[in-house]
């Protein structure tokens, strides 16, 4: 079916944490059930249905993923669900998974390229990003100069009643340094 074509063609061995997506004309999202013909599933519209290839689950261990492929795959709809405000965590976790993104795109951080936040403030990680948030997420930045991402992973902790976004931070600070 499509779903296995699209895994096919992204050359995806871990398929089961995936799946292809839908939202109708009405804004209800469905999945795709990967064991039906499409047609049966997607009622016909004015114009042609947008399927999007997403995570369907975040699994609460990240060593459970064995493929680098999977692993990136996750990080980068870690990073979209973030700054899409898709993920319900505190400002706290919010500014440490940014600073997880940030360090695996620029590196450890510098103060002679990094002088104050404002190298933040050209990307979007999370709705109604402010100031403060940039510091916070800069201040993070700083704390992970020379981390690997085991060891990243290894000092990985759960604050009371932010469970989901903690796991979800973990799989990032294990991959976000690798593939980003």
């Amino acid at each position: 079916m499509l779903f296995d074509q699209v895994c096919k063609q992204l050359n995806l061995l871990e398929t089961d944490y995936f799946g292809l997506e839908y939202t109708d004309n009405r804004g209800s999202t469905y999945w795709l059930d990967r064991d039906k013909a499409m047609n049966q599933q997607i009622g016909l519209s004015s114009g042609e249905p947008l399927l999007r290839f997403t995570v369907k689950f975040y699994i609460p261990d990240p060593s459970q993923l064995e493929e680098e492929y999977t692993r990136y795959l996750f990080s980068l709809q870690i990073k979209r669900d973030l700054a899409a405000g898709q993920l319900q965590c505190n400002d706290n976790t919010a500014a440490l998974m940014a600073s997880y993104i940030v360090q695996a795109q620029c590196g450890d951080y510098v103060v002679e390229d990094y002088p104050d936040h404002t190298y933040l403030s050209s990307e979007k990680f999370v709705p109604g990003q402010d100031e403060e948030l940039e510091r916070r997420i800069c201040d993070n930045h700083k704390k992970h100069t020379g981390q690997s991402p085991r060891r990243q992973t290894s000092t990985c902790w759960r604050p009371p009643g932010d469970a989901s976004c903690t796991e979800l931070r973990c799989i990032l600070q294990r991959t976000m340094k690798e593939f980003l």
